[in-house]
């Protein structure tokens, strides 16, 4: 990255990771199909992996501010904003829940038991 790293998810058998940083870059270094990323456009975005692609496969733009964090969990992407709001996304379903929190949300984590 030409700037800070500013997260860093690493896959569950620890052989493959991807970083975003403050040049606005994903770095991925793995073989899995779909990365997941939230950032300053206010959206959510799939990469399809395989493709090679520059373009997104598909944009969520559902907030008014930046998406802070992302978390995937089965069949749910879970998204955090500055807006103060925190939305899952059930892909399965193609439903968009939303929880407003009033406050800018920095960071979000999923328990085990979800």
């Amino acid at each position: 990255h030409g700037y800070e790293v500013r997260d860093v998810c690493v896959s569950a058998d620890n052989s493959k990771f991807a970083s975003c940083g403050g040049d606005k870059q994903i770095k991925w270094a793995a073989q899995d199909d779909v990365l997941v990323t939230g950032g300053y456009d206010q959206s959510v975005k799939l990469w399809d992996c395989k493709s090679r692609s520059t373009e997104a496969m598909q944009v969520m733009k559902a907030f008014k501010d930046s998406v802070t964090c992302v978390v995937v969990r089965d069949h749910e992407i879970v998204a955090s904003s500055v807006d103060g709001s925190i939305r899952r996304f059930d892909i399965r379903m193609g439903r968009v829940y939303t929880d407003d929190v009033h406050h800018a949300v920095t960071s979000v984590a999923v328990s085990h038991d979800g």
